[in-house]
């Protein structure tokens, strides 16, 4: 039997809002939406790095242990690799299968010796530390994916044009490499909507705007052309976005337990200020602006330098990871606290159920590695601002665009048309079901170790221990590299 042909595109950031927002725009993704199925793709913590894991691996966090771009534990913070991967992941499941993969933007991508190589043609991702295409005879295909490297200002409009020239050129490549290695799967990540929503926050309170257009128009085009070459089409987001105000300041919490010493913070009247309701309705009106966001975030900087001119720098520097941390790169969106001793661990995890009430949904507490986690689940219409400069509060009236853990899933092919026991939008899916789901579309048994489960498949699924042999096949493939070298 001819093996069905399957596209995942990932465009990170994109919300049902944002899609839904630039209808006249995203024709061909909507059309695809109608004839298929859809729902809200949940992911918590709603953070790229472990939402991407796992859509791509099916295993929730807890249990894969990604929740940053970094590596936490009791020795420190340290970058991840495609080496810290416990899992295998859809397109290597596929190529067990004898599926000919093609990964563009997975996330952790490098060095390629961290993949089972076998059936892969591998581009790097945008958090990869250089370059790669895998394998090298490709190296002339590198022209359509390197990246260059800019600073932008929040608000700057320069960016749209950055942004799509650089989309059309890797546009251009992908097409080029699919007529060339004619992937039986193909899974390519789009950062372009994540990136904008970061830089111009107006996007996720709806506002519109013909230069974005331009660049989505790019997008759609692409999944059009796509839906022609692909039997089956995925079209999945790590998390959407929306405009928060309600933010939870969790070091305002830990000062009030004294988990902060008092003496070593300064009381501020920006603190005060952003604790009055009254701040959020002024600070909205520069949201609703585009041309005033880089005038405000230039003042947010200027605050940021001036605190940081009166902080005082320890005596002594130390590799070991502190007490308590939060993402190094954007606690305010990644939802998680990482503690390094059980006891703290334990009283921090107390306190913060106290807040279950009034704050969280849920609060989770478990050990991964040689520390301890904590997964807080805001309740709707909260988010965080986890600023020590600011924790004489506990909740700050500071409108701003961040991560909304309900994301985007549409699925349209030929052989699915039971419609999900007769419901074409599915509100109850997560993340870690789209892996099973396109395995499902492949007719290839789903691996027994994961956490999600197929939507195609209403009777029992048949499963397979992929990983036993994945491990070995990883292993040998590294003995073979290191004989070689």
């Amino acid at each position: 039997m001819k093996k069905p042909r399957i596209a995942l595109i990932g465009i990170d950031g994109l919300g049902w809002n944002l899609l839904l927002g630039y209808s006249d725009i995203f024709r061909s993704t909507l059309e695809i939406m109608r004839n298929g199925i859809k729902g809200i793709c949940i992911s918590i913590p709603p953070y790229t790095p472990p939402s991407w894991i796992s859509i791509s691996t099916g295993v929730n966090p807890i249990r894969h242990g990604i929740f940053s771009s970094f590596k936490i534990d009791i020795e420190g913070v340290k970058p991840i690799s495609s080496y810290d991967i416990e899992f295998p992941r859809i397109s290597e499941i596929l190529a067990l299968n004898n599926y000919v993969c093609l990964v563009i933007n997975h996330i952790f991508s490098y060095p390629p010796e961290g993949w089972m190589l076998k059936n892969h043609i591998i581009i790097h991702d945008d958090f990869s530390p250089k370059d790669f295409i895998y394998p090298s005879f490709l190296k002339p295909m590198m022209k359509y994916f390197r990246r260059s490297y800019k600073r932008f200002m929040k608000g700057d409009k320069k960016i749209i044009e950055y942004l799509k020239k650089y989309l059309t050129t890797k546009v251009i490549g992908i097409h080029e490499l699919i007529d060339s290695v004619s992937p039986d799967f193909m899974w390519v990540m789009f950062k372009e909507v994540d990136t904008l929503s970061h830089y111009m926050p107006f996007l996720a309170d709806g506002i519109y705007s013909s230069k974005v257009a331009d660049l989505i128009e790019i997008l759609d085009n692409f999944i059009r052309d796509i839906s022609h070459t692909f039997n089956y089409i995925a079209i999945v987001s790590d998390h959407g976005f929306n405009m928060y105000t309600n933010r939870i300041n969790i070091w305002g919490i830990l000062r009030r337990y004294g988990f902060i010493r008092e003496s070593n913070l300064k009381g501020s009247v920006i603190s005060l200020l952003l604790s009055l309701k009254v701040s959020s309705l002024i600070l909205r009106a520069f949201y609703l602006k585009p041309s005033s966001i880089k005038a405000m975030y230039s003042l947010r900087g200027l605050f940021n330098k001036i605190h940081a001119s009166k902080e005082k720098k320890p005596k002594s520097r130390t590799n070991k990871l502190p007490l308590i941390i939060m993402d190094p790169i954007d606690s305010d969106d990644a939802f998680m606290i990482h503690v390094a001793d059980f006891k703290y661990a334990k009283i921090l995890y107390m306190i913060l159920k106290c807040y279950k009430k009034e704050f969280f949904k849920d609060v989770i507490l478990f050990k991964k590695g040689n520390i301890y986690h904590i997964i807080l689940i805001p309740k709707d219409n909260y988010h965080f601002m986890n600023d020590k400069k600011l924790s004489k509060r506990e909740i700050i009236y500071f409108p701003s665009a961040r991560h909304d853990p309900r994301g985007v899933f549409i699925l349209k092919g030929y052989r699915h048309i039971d419609m999900v026991n007769n419901r074409s939008f599915i509100i109850n899916l997560r993340n870690t079901d789209v892996m099973p789901t396109l395995l499902s579309c492949a007719n290839i048994p789903i691996p027994f170790h994961i956490n999600g489960k197929s939507l195609l498949c209403k009777n029992k699924v048949k499963t397979e221990n992929y990983i036993s042999r994945w491990r070995l096949i990883v292993k040998l493939q590294r003995l073979r590299r290191g004989m070689n070298s």
